[in-house]
C-alpha cells in the first residue's frame, strides 16, 4: 500500500466506486486533504520571514545606539514584522485545524468510505492535532478580534499597561522581548486583548487567559507529522476504491 514517504503527494479517491450520495464528500475530501499540504506551505514561507527578521534584528541590535538615529526606528518596525509573521503562523495553524475538522465532516457523512479507511490511524492523526495545539482556536480568536477589545478611562485607571513595546524590546541582554496591547487583563466591557513575543514564542491572550505557540521548525514538523498520519489514513481508500473501481470495469459495469 502507499503512504506518504513513498508517494510524497496527496491520496486520490476514486469516486466511481461509491455511492452516488458519497462523491461530493469524497471530493470535498480530497480538496481539504490538498488543503492540509498547502497551510504547511504557507507556514514554512511565515517562517522563513519570521526567522529572516529575527536575524537582521540582532544585527541592528549590534549597531552602537549613540548618534544613530535611525537604530530605534527600525527596530520597531522588525519587530513588528516578527509579530506579522508569527501571528500568520498561528493564524495557518487555525486554517490547518479547520480543514482537518471539513475532513472529518464529510467522512462522518459517506458510510462507504468510513469502511474503506485506517481508522487507527485517522484517530492517531486526531489525536496528535489536540495534543500539538490544544489552543489553536483561542489564539485565532485572539489576533482575529484584538482590535473589536475597546477600553475606557476606568478601565486604563484599574489595569496596569505593559508600557511603550519599544522600551520593553530594546538593549535586551540576550533573547528578544516584545509585547502589545494589555495582555490578559479583565475589562468591565469584556476581556482586553493582547500579546507578546518572547524570543520564539508567541502568546496572545483571550478571554483573560493566555495561550502560547512556538514559532519554529519544531512547530512545522509537527505539522508535517499530523499530515502524514492523514494521507496514510486516507491511502487505504485510495487502493480500496480504486480496486473497487478496477472491479466494475472489469464485470462491464462503468459508474
Amino acid at each position: 500500500m502507499l503512504t506518504y514517504a513513498t508517494a510524497n503527494r496527496a491520496p486520490s479517491i476514486h469516486f466511481e466506486a461509491l455511492p452516488e450520495e458519497e462523491h461530493r464528500h469524497s471530493h470535498s475530501i480530497c480538496s481539504e486533504l490538498h488543503a492540509l499540504s498547502s497551510y504547511i506551505v504557507e507556514f514554512e514561507s511565515s517562517l522563513a520571514l519570521f526567522e529572516d527578521v529575527t536575524e537582521r534584528l540582532f544585527n541592528v541590535y549590534a549597531r552602537p545606539p549613540i548618534e544613530d538615529r535611525t537604530r530605534l526606528r527600525d527596530i520597531e518596525r522588525l519587530h513588528h514584522w516578527r509579530k506579522v509573521a508569527a501571528q500568520d503562523c498561528a493564524m495557518t495553524i487555525f486554517h490547518f485545524g479547520s480543514a482537518r475538522l471539513g475532513i472529518h465532516t464529510s467522512l462522518g457523512e459517506s458510510k462507504t468510505m468510513r469502511t474503506m479507511m485506517d481508522a487507527a490511524l485517522l484517530k492517531k492523526a486526531s489525536k496528535a492535532f489536540a495534543e500539538y495545539f490544544p489552543d489553536y482556536q483561542p489564539m485565532r480568536n485572539g489576533i482575529a478580534h484584538a482590535e473589536e477589545k475597546h477600553m475606557t478611562d476606568r478601565d486604563m485607571a484599574k489595569n496596569v499597561s505593559i508600557g511603550d513595546p519599544i522600551s520593553n524590546a530594546i538593549n535586551q541582554l540576550r533573547g528578544l522581548s516584545y509585547s502589545w496591547g494589555q495582555i490578559g487583563l479583565s475589562s468591565s466591557k469584556g476581556s482586553l486583548s493582547g500579546g507578546s513575543l518572547t524570543d520564539s514564542v508567541l502568546s496572545i491572550s483571550n478571554n483573560n487567559k493566555m495561550h502560547s505557540l512556538e514559532i519554529s521548525k519544531t512547530t512545522l514538523g509537527k505539522l508535517s507529522e499530523i499530515r502524514e498520519l492523514y494521507f496514510d489514513a486516507f491511502f487505504t481508500i485510495e487502493e480500496k476504491s480504486r480496486n473497487a473501481r478496477n472491479a466494475l470495469h472489469a464485470a462491464g459495469q462503468p459508474r
